[in-house]
C-alpha cells in the first residue's frame, strides 16, 4: 500500500512536467524577429533618409552652379564694360542671373534672399535703367547710362561677392547651408567704405 502510493505520486510529478511550457523555447525566437524587423526598419528609414539627403544636396549644387555660371558670365561682361552692348545684350546676360537667381530662391538661406534685387541694385548703378528691364521696356534702341568706370567696379565687385557667397552656400554641409549669408548692395558698400569715396 505504501510503495503504490509513492509510485502514485511520482507519477503525478512527471504529469505536471509534461503540462508545463518552457517559454525560454519561445522568446529567443520571439527576440530575434522583433530584433531582425526592428533593425529593417531604422535601416530602411535612414536609406530613405540618406537618399533625401542626398536629392537636396544635388538640387542645391545644380541651382548654385546655374547661379554662379550666370554671375561669373554677368561680371566678366562688367569688367568688359563693351560700349557697342546694346541694351538687348545687357538684357541677355542680365536676364540668366535673374532667372538662375529666381530659381534657386525656393531653398536660398534667408540671408541671401535679396541677392537678386541687390546684383540688380549695383547693376543699376551702373547700367541705368536696363538692369531693370523686366520693369521697363527695354529693348534693342536703348542703351546703357553713359559709362561711369567707378559704379561700374562695385557693380562688378559686389556681383564677385555674391559669387562667393553662392559657392559658400554650394559647398556647405546640409545643416550650416541655411546660414550662410551675403551682405545686400548698400550694406556692403557702407562697410567697404565706397559711398564715401569720390
Amino acid at each position: 500500500m505504501h510503495a503504490s502510493s509513492g509510485e502514485g505520486r511520482y507519477v503525478g510529478v512527471v504529469g505536471q512536467n509534461r503540462d508545463m511550457f518552457d517559454y525560454s523555447t519561445l522568446i529567443a525566437p520571439t527576440a530575434t524577429v522583433v530584433a531582425a524587423g526592428l533593425g529593417a526598419y531604422f535601416s530602411g528609414r535612414l536609406g530613405q533618409q540618406n537618399a533625401e539627403a542626398d536629392l537636396r544636396r544635388t538640387r542645391r549644387h545644380e541651382l548654385a552652379d546655374a547661379a554662379i555660371g550666370s554671375a561669373l558670365s554677368l561680371r566678366a561682361a562688367l569688367h568688359e564694360s563693351d560700349s557697342k552692348w546694346t541694351g538687348r545684350d545687357w538684357e541677355r546676360v542680365l536676364g540668366k542671373t535673374y532667372d538662375a537667381l529666381d530659381a534657386a530662391k525656393p531653398i536660398l538661406p534667408r540671408q541671401m534672399l535679396h541677392v537678386r534685387r541687390s546684383i540688380r541694385d549695383a547693376c543699376g548703378e551702373a547700367l541705368g535703367a536696363i538692369a531693370v528691364f523686366e520693369l521697363a521696356d527695354v529693348r534693342v534702341q536703348v542703351r546703357p547710362t553713359e559709362f561711369d568706370p567707378r559704379w561700374t567696379e562695385y557693380a562688378r565687385d559686389y556681383v564677385g561677392v555674391a559669387i562667393e557667397a553662392l559657392q559658400r552656400w554650394r559647398e556647405a554641409k546640409e545643416r550650416d547651408a541655411v546660414n550662410v549669408a551675403a551682405p545686400t548692395y548698400d550694406n556692403w558698400l557702407r562697410a567697404t567704405g565706397r559711398y564715401s569715396r569720390p
